[in-house]
């Protein structure tokens, strides 16, 4: 059985070396799991309008046209998601090997 996780990424890649930050997440995020076990739905909500309509690799990048505000943009991707288990995450992060695996594993537990 394939779990299916959306994942939220909030990003501004108002520059060069902040579109690789994003770019390193979104890599280490499908890089971290066994993709016939855990299937990860990635959407990222870029603050920066001016890169529109560009996208990160295996992901559905969207465009709000509000002001940047952290809570109004994760409920943005809220409403864009599916799936009963939902990863919200900064785009400054790195996934480590496992970590969803091991997150469904203790939830399958309690």
């Amino acid at each position: 059985m394939i779990i299916n996780i959306d994942v939220i990424i909030l990003s501004f890649a108002k520059n060069e070396t902040l579109r690789i930050v994003t770019e390193d997440c979104i890599k280490s995020l499908f890089d971290s799991e066994d993709n016939s076990k855990i299937c990860f739905n990635c959407l990222v909500i870029e603050s920066n309008k001016k890169v529109a309509p560009y996208g990160f690799d295996n992901t559905k990048t969207i465009f709000p046209n509000q002001k940047f505000g952290f809570n109004r943009f994760l409920n943005i991707g809220l409403k864009q998601t599916n799936n009963q288990i939902v990863c919200i995450a900064n785009n400054d992060i790195l996934f480590k090997k496992g970590w969803a695996s091991n997150i469904v594993k203790k939830m399958d537990t309690d």
